[in-house]
């Protein structure tokens, strides 16, 4: 099964919305604002149903989630093929992260729990800007240096 891509639909939340959920990741939290609004028309709504697929372990990545409404299930395969809850993740909360900026494998599934919106950042999209303003790609690089500090 290969990552969805993402379709554009008519915009149902406003563009101060999108860049207040993007501002609730903590790899963009210290970039500011105004930055953010360049990535406004590559955020797109991508919405599943109840036990849908919204990741797969083990799938090349290269998108970043942010859920708008609903819930999902983070959960992870062992060697042994047994199946184990990491985390329930809800409104607000990202995952995907570290796929746009390293496109690797996805390190777990994400199944939607129920009825779920999510706000849908490509790779790519983030690399461009990062390119055409070297100050994201900075602060990125600054909270990823946070991240490993606290690890």
């Amino acid at each position: 099964m290969t990552e969805r891509q993402p379709e554009a639909q008519p915009q149902t939340i406003t563009s101060t919305e999108k860049i207040l959920l993007l501002k609730s990741v903590d790899l963009f939290r210290e970039v500011p604002i105004e930055k953010l609004f360049s990535l406004v028309d590559s955020l797109l709504i991508q919405e599943y149903g109840s036990g849908e697929t919204i990741v797969t372990q083990g799938e090349i990545g290269d998108a970043l989630f942010v859920i708008v409404s609903g819930k999902a299930r983070v959960e992870k395969r062992s060697e042994d093929g047994g199946i184990s809850p990491i985390a329930e993740i809800g409104e607000g909360e990202a995952f995907g992260e570290m796929s746009i900026l390293d496109r690797e494998t996805r390190s777990a599934t994400v199944r939607a729990l129920e009825a779920t919106r999510l706000l849908s950042l490509q790779g790519d999209d983030f690399r461009r800007l990062a390119k055409e303003d070297p100050e994201i790609g900075l602060e990125v690089a600054a909270t990823l240096s946070r991240r490993l500090r606290r690890a």
